[in-house]
């Protein structure tokens, strides 16, 4: 079978085709026909070296969506024939074919395509972790998200919409302000403009329930200012230090925390994919939004593009 590898770290160049044995499964795995591969920004940090735990050589990925084509005997809740998609496997991801764990495969909605299905593992976990295991979200609270139009923001923002929160979301261009209206937003402000906390605060003025943090390196210290009694700060992600003042969150009683969602455990991460496809099924929740979509053997191409910024999930499909 066909796969991406990684031998050595490094740009997207290293990213080469090889073909691999077809895996032979043990008794609890489950093997998967590759129908589509969502591709992450934490695909490309990993190719990179940026992870010091990482190990070459290497299939990347941990999102894709397919066909079960075998079980072992121990598997006892899908079948051959299921549509399902996965967050983490054994094999890695960037493959035509993928040996996952039951624990890592949760069964794909019928209204949603393989390409929808490919990018809800690592964004929707993400987004969904943050906002009710972390920020214990409720229905018709206030929630800021910082860097909306990522593909954890657009999925926070709807997870959010799904409980009629009030949804503010930032983004860097008219592109991304646009999908973030698209997703649901009720107000999308340009991070990059001078008076944006102004614009804000015009909206919100007694602050807010919960903030998602794509950036705190830029904006934890302006958040402090957003924050409502008794409040959230939830931090997906953070490039460098920031100095901030505690009082400011011991007046509100407020707190600060962050999180990786692989160290979520497999009770989390069934209790995150049940209410998901609760959401999908019921189209309580709008379908991920699928942007450009590569050969698998093109995925050079994917990571360039990712790395350098791009809007909805970029996606690889295999030949199958």
């Amino acid at each position: 079978m066909k796969t991406i590898y990684v031998e050595n770290f490094g740009g997207p160049e290293v990213l080469a085709i090889k073909d691999l044995d077809l895996p032979k499964i043990k008794d609890d795995e489950i093997l998967i026909k590759t129908m589509a591969i969502g591709v992450n920004p934490v695909d490309t940090y990993i190719r990179s070296g940026w992870y010091s735990g990482s190990k070459i050589p290497y299939v990347p990925g941990f999102d894709a969506s397919g066909i079960i084509i075998e079980k072992g005997p121990k598997i006892n809740d899908f079948n051959v024939g299921n549509r399902v998609y996965c967050f983490k496997s054994v094999s890695g991801t960037y493959a035509e074919k993928i040996v996952v764990k039951q624990g890592q495969i949760y069964k794909l909605p019928d209204n949603l395509s393989f390409e929808e299905g490919a990018a809800i593992g690592t964004p929707y976990g993400a987004a969904y972790r943050a906002l009710f295991h972390k920020g214990h979200a409720k229905n018709g609270q206030k929630v800021l998200i910082h860097g909306g139009s990522g593909n954890v923001g657009l999925a926070a923002i709807k997870l959010a919409k799904s409980l009629n929160m009030i949804v503010v979301a930032t983004a860097g261009s008219e592109e991304g302000k646009g999908l973030c209206k698209e997703a649901g937003a009720n107000l999308v402000v340009g991070h990059n403009i001078e008076d944006f906390k102004e614009e804000i605060l015009k909206f919100i003025n007694d602050g807010f329930d919960i903030i998602i943090e794509m950036s705190a390196h830029n904006n934890l210290k302006t958040d402090l200012e957003f924050m409502a009694m008794y409040s959230a700060i939830v931090i997906v992600g953070s490039k460098g230090e920031v100095p901030i003042n505690p009082r400011n969150l011991m007046s509100k009683d407020a707190r600060i925390m962050g999180f990786v969602l692989f160290n979520a455990k497999n009770d989390e991460l069934l209790d995150i994919h049940r209410n998901l496809f609760e959401l999908f099924i019921s189209k309580r929740m709008k379908p991920p939004i699928v942007g450009k979509t590569f050969n698998l053997r093109d995925a050079k191409e994917a990571h360039a593009l990712v790395e350098r910024g791009s809007y909805g999930k970029v996606i690889l499909k295999p030949d199958n």
